[in-house]
């Protein structure tokens, strides 16, 4: 402390409006690094989770899409009309394996991973089926096709299951990500209010502390200088600083000291004369 006393008034004013500043950065710094975590959390929960449900209740349309197209190339009589089904259906599982490869790019679950791989396969268990089917409507072999339903609505619906599970899972994720984003952002509120308080404390105790130190010295003085001016010339000013004041408190003493000294000289060489 008494190293800051015996600074230049101009460098305790530099100084402290270096740690003012130095705090400034600090509250912008904890809210940067909140909003930083808080943006990382929310992309996990838009990019890895939701954009990754979504591309499994995509698949699941396509599918539902895919098995409609082949009950209805049964019922259609025009040939034309059951090959308009047929590349139906080809669109239909391009659309599926998409939204199934946009799906395993944001798995992050090994075993949510192994279970895609498995309705993969499910998936391509259904697509002959689904083609011999088809094939047999163009045939004019309706009582067959219908037939071959039974088989392929199993293999749809197991699909289907593994779907709403995968589903369920990302939902699962979604909610435990909101749940650690609205607790960073509890943390980085926190932290930010903290720091902003703190950096207001520490502000307010230099204010006072660099107001004693420049004021106090100066009320010192000016009661000393008070006294001389009522004939006290015995008075001393006690400063231990070496800045501005601590040089003004030495000089005024020097100069008591001096009118002190010459007043005394005077009333010597006033009793000598009188004698």
């Amino acid at each position: 402390m008494q190293w800051f006393r015996d600074r230049l008034t101009a460098t305790k004013l530099l100084l402290g409006f270096g740690l003012v500043i130095a705090m400034l950065i600090a509250v912008a710094a904890a809210g940067v690094q909140g909003m930083q975590r808080i943006d990382s959390a929310m992309t996990v929960l838009y990019e890895t989770h939701a954009l990754g449900m979504n591309a499994v209740k995509d698949a699941n349309v396509y599918l539902i899409k895919g098995s409609r197209a082949v009950r209805n190339a049964i019922l259609d009589d025009n040939e034309a009309d059951i090959r308009q089904r047929m590349s139906d259906l080809v669109r239909f599982r391009e659309g599926f394996a998409t939204n199934i490869a946009a799906y395993e790019k944001n798995i992050t679950i090994a075993a949510n991973r192994e279970k895609t791989a498995a309705l993969r396969r499910r998936f391509e268990e259904l697509n002959p089926k689904q083609d011999r089917v088809v094939a047999m409507a163009l045939a004019g072999k309706d009582a067959e096709a219908k037939a071959g339903l039974k088989d392929i609505r199993a293999i749809a619906d197991q699909i289907e299951a593994a779907l709403d599970e995968q589903e369920a899972a990302k939902l699962e994720l979604m909610q435990k990500s909101a749940a650690e984003a609205k607790q960073t952002y509890e943390a980085a509120r926190v932290a930010m209010l903290a720091t902003t308080v703190g950096a207001l404390v520490l502000a307010l105790v230099l204010a006072l502390s660099l107001g004693r130190i420049i004021s106090n010295p100066l009320k010192e003085a000016a009661a000393v200088l008070g006294r001389v001016a009522e004939g006290d010339f015995t008075v001393h000013l006690d400063t231990h600083s070496k800045d501005e004041v601590g040089q003004m408190a030495a000089s005024l003493n020097r100069a008591v000291e001096d009118l002190r000294s010459a007043l005394t000289e005077i009333r010597s060489r006033s009793g000598e004369v009188s004698e």
